[in-house]
């Protein structure tokens, strides 16, 4: 039995971590050892173990997290510098005690874990999920560190294609969802959580789906809200795993902070920050906001269009295919790889612009959508050839059986 070893940072839900453990899930159940290392603690920790995956916590703190959505810092580099000796060692005693056949680096950080690696005669696959950052002399250290320490690297977009040269280690695999739990919801059978979340049979709901980011676009939308109800219609926002409680940590550090925000009054995180805006401008009935511990697939189908307004590029956008296969419009910046995903037909695609003349856009939308109840707007053959998990998982387990088989031999 082959045993493979996925690292990982956040174990927050999102994206990157939904579709690790999707990921780690297949290949247990297709006869492989499998182990994810968390770099940080969070929920997903437990959520994985929950699913027969066995999971650890291994405190890790040199990560590069540098990239499109998350500027360079001399403190990032700084702290990376400082803990890298230490998690350097963690991670190189963790590898001789696990013994894996293959390492698995979930997004672009892992530097310290692909250098600790090399040279141990364990080949690894790198997942690249987001955009590299702007600064070209950094990107091209990065790059290089990608290309010298993974025997193959998995982009989740063609679009992340321009951050790299052509190379045989390089190939796209996107992410995949189960298009059959999707596919069998639909307004009518979900038209509970309506009522559920307080809104209205005629009420036009316009969903997010995540945490609350201002590069993600959310203090945008409050701008754009603002706009939209300055005229009288039946629009409201909804804002899935948006909720976060305050996250108090116990070091010397955070306690400083947290004081300071207290004591001069500081949003306590973004989510507080995105309510201060909301409240500022009396939208208070206008949002909902849920945990994310809900079903997307069940949700969905309650909603009329999906948000999708990120200031810079994603590495791929969960969000577009789960909406496309709810059949949920969508509303996005013509950035990155959203017309790649979603075609360039079947999406409301606009140009980035200031929240009034957003608003417009939106409020010309509504109208369009409400003309077309039972339009469909997404083409099924689109989904089921690029974004099937299944056949998606086909193409990640040839290339594991295949990067360990030609390891094996150039050793």
């Amino acid at each position: 039995m082959k045993k493979i070893i996925l690292f990982q940072n956040s174990a927050a839900i999102g994206g990157a971590t939904i579709s690790l453990i999707d990921n780690a899930l297949h290949l247990k159940n297709r006869g492989y050892k499998v182990k994810i290392i968390y770099y940080q603690d969070g929920p997903v920790i437990l959520k994985s173990i929950a699913k027969g995956i066995d999971s650890e916590l291994l405190s890790i703190n040199s990560v590069f997290v540098y990239g499109t959505h998350v500027p360079f810092s001399f403190i990032m580099l700084i702290k990376f510098l400082f803990y890298f000796p230490l998690d350097f060692i963690k991670i190189k005693n963790l590898i001789k005690k696990e013994n894996p056949d293959l390492l698995l680096f979930n997004t672009s950080i892992h530097i310290t874990a692909a250098m600790a690696s090399y040279g141990m005669g364990i080949p690894t696959i790198w997942y690249i999920r987001e955009c590299l950052g702007k600064n070209k002399i950094i990107r091209y250290i990065h790059q290089k560190m990608i290309y010298k320490f993974s025997s193959n690297v998995v982009l989740v977009s063609d679009y992340l294609r321009k951050y790299f040269k052509e190379n045989k280690k390089i190939v796209t695999i996107y992410n995949g969802i189960d298009l059959e739990k999707f596919k069998n919801n639909n307004r009518e059978i979900n038209s509970h959580y309506r009522s559920r979340f307080g809104f209205n049979k005629d009420d036009f709901i316009i969903c997010k789906i995540g945490g609350i980011q201002n590069v993600k676009g959310d203090m945008l939308l409050v701008e754009v809200a603002k706009e939209i109800f300055k005229s009288k219609n039946r629009v409201k926002f909804l804002i899935i795993g948006g909720h976060s409680d305050y996250k108090f940590s116990k070091n010397t550090i955070s306690k400083i902070k947290y004081i300071i925000k207290i004591f001069f009054n500081l949003p306590l995180n973004n989510y507080d920050k995105m309510q201060r805006q909301i409240k500022k401008y009396n939208l208070e009935d206008k949002f909902v906001f849920t945990k994310p511990d809900y079903k997307i697939n069940e949700i969905l189908p309650c909603v009329d269009l999906l948000s999708f307004l990120s200031l810079e590029p994603e590495g791929f956008g969960r969000p577009l295919i789960e909406a496309m296969a709810s059949n949920i419009p969508i509303l996005s910046f013509d950035i990155g790889p959203t017309r790649e995903i979603v075609g360039a037909k079947s999406c409301f695609l606009i140009e980035k612009s200031d929240p009034k003349d957003i608003a417009c856009k939106v409020l010309s939308i509504y109208k369009d959508i409400l003309c077309n109840v039972d339009r469909k707007w997404f083409n099924d053959h689109r989904l089921k050839n690029n974004f099937n998990k299944n056949l998606n998982y086909k193409k990640l387990e040839k290339l594991i059986s295949n990067t360990i088989s030609n390891y094996m031999v150039d050793v």
